[in-house]
């Protein structure tokens, strides 16, 4: 099946329960989001359905496949979602996310706690379900669940009653357009409100060696000027046969005078900050007053990294059990017969284990292509970190000891990996502080910026070969646990 059609698949794997309304229903699950987000997702999967009524036909197998794999991440029965954080825009990292779903039928939270090894309390009145130290879920209603993380008790208990009976939305203007965003019909929808988010210092580090800078001999002040104001940047994806996106960057001045450095310089910029996804380049770029858009299509792995940025925390609220052929075809609320304590047999753990094992192996694939080479290391450095983090979330419920464990291994190294990369904007910075200029013009120009120069690309060296060290013996470990796995079961894993 063409990758992109299995990813429509996953997306679409609801049956239709938004009328023409669902666009409108989104203010009422945005209005539970703290005025404090930064970045918001809206997934409208209704819309996906009405438009692949082909697709339809063995959605709840392709889906089970697909969420199992890690390649989507709504959970079966969900029907709307809005996933919203507050991120550190110079790593790109939450501060804390909020994921609101709604579901088909009411989820069984009982079951979602059994397969987490938890239980249900009750906090502020509403039913809530601690999954581990930075992720809970709590019922707001018959057929909605929200994932908070950092999860704290405490802070679980002040956002419920700070928006039991909160009706208006209070983001901020920027996010708040991103609800009534209707660019291509998207049926995705991603918004960072970068208002007042960097300073002019920081811009003008960020453009230091610009090749882009240089090649089209553009004004620096002019350039920094321009990336001052940026107000955000928005973007649609719309499902079907092919995936097509279109990128938006709003700014408070004009433009226009990058001309063809628009794209490069942008590319090159969110490189820069860890965010590189290949298929950006070749997008087409066009330049308006007050923005710069981008559209083009878009691959499996180039949509699951974008939309990590703002990542629905939605992996451990799938009340679904285990994958069975004979379950297929049931509705996405378990039966309330269904026994979590019942004896594992062999054929559910070898079943769940390869799986398991298997969905690692397609996230780690998305992360190789950049990562081995030392040239692009630094453009990995954001996704090292949000696919630990997807690791983390994937099903675990009779997956073999061995595997879990792997499975936890992989995790931290990705993020001893993204903190080497990290720690190269650290060092590199400490020591270009320690270069001071001489007053002498000539000296500053030729020997202050060499030294500069030199210091950045001795960090950048000694930061890949640690990453890469690193995803070497991650990749090492893979094998060991195949060969263990498959001798163990006596299949191929």
């Amino acid at each position: 099946m063409n990758p992109s059609r299995t990813v429509a698949i996953g997306l679409l794997a609801i049956p239709i329960l938004l009328s023409v309304q669902a666009r409108g229903q989104f203010p009422e699950l945005a209005a539970r989001v703290p005025e404090t987000a930064n970045a918001l997702a809206l997934f409208n999967v209704a819309q996906v359905g009405e438009r692949n009524q082909a697709l339809r036909a063995n959605w709840r197998s392709e889906y089970e496949k697909s969420f199992r794999a890690g390649r989507v991440f709504l959970p079966p029965g969900a029907s709307r979602c809005v996933a919203s954080a507050q991120l550190d825009i110079g790593s790109l990292q939450p501060l804390w996310e909020i994921t609101l779903v709604d579901y088909e039928q009411e989820p069984d939270l009982a079951q979602i706690a059994a397969q987490h090894h938890s239980q249900i309390e009750s906090v502020a009145g509403a039913p809530i379900v601690s999954l581990r130290d930075d992720l809970s879920l709590v019922q707001l209603g018959a057929n909605r669940l929200a994932a908070l993380s950092p999860g704290r008790r405490q802070e679980a208990s002040r956002w419920i009653k700070r928006t039991a009976n909160k009706k208006n939305v209070t983001l901020s203007p920027y996010l708040q357009s991103a609800l009534h965003y209707e660019e291509q019909g998207s049926d995705i929808i991603l918004a960072i409100d970068l208002e007042d988010a960097v300073d002019t210092e920081q811009i003008r580090q960020g453009l230091v060696d610009s090749p882009t800078i240089k090649e089209h001999r553009l004004d620096v002040k002019q350039v920094v000027e321009l990336l001052k104001g940026v107000r955000g940047l928005m973007l649609g994806v719309r499902m079907g046969d092919e995936t097509h996106g279109k990128l938006r960057i709003d700014f408070r001045g004009d433009p226009t005078f990058l001309g063809d450095a628009a794209k490069p310089l942008l590319l090159e910029l969110l490189s820069k900050t860890g965010a590189k996804v290949a298929d950006l380049g070749n997008w087409t770029a066009v330049v308006e007053k007050q923005r710069v858009s981008l559209k083009g299509t878009l691959s499996p792995n180039g949509l699951r990294r974008i939309t990590s940025l703002v990542e629905p925390r939605s992996m451990a609220m799938n009340a679904a059990g285990p994958p069975a052929a004979d379950t297929a075809a049931n509705s996405a609320k378990p039966s309330s017969e269904t026994k979590l304590d019942k004896p594992v047999s062999s054929s559910e753990t070898v079943q769940s284990s390869k799986q398991y094992f298997r969905s690692i192996q397609t996230l780690l694939d998305d992360l190789n292509a950049d990562v081995k080479s030392s040239v692009t290391i630094g453009q990995a450095g954001v996704w090292l970190q949000k696919y630990a983090k997807r690791i983390d979330c994937l099903p675990s419920l009779n997956v073999d000891p061995d595997a879990l464990n792997y499975g936890a291994y992989v995790s931290q190294e990705l993020r001893e990996a993204s903190a080497a990369v990290k720690g190269v904007g650290i060092t590199s910075g400490a020591r270009r502080s320690a270069i001071y200029d001489s007053g002498n013009r000539y000296f500053d120009r030729y020997n202050s910026d060499a030294v500069r120069r030199q210091v950045n690309a001795e960090a950048r060296a000694a930061g890949a070969t640690s990453a890469v060290d690193i995803m070497n013996e991650i990749h090492k470990a893979s094998g060991d646990v195949r060969r263990t796995m498959s001798e163990r079961y006596k299949i191929e894993f």
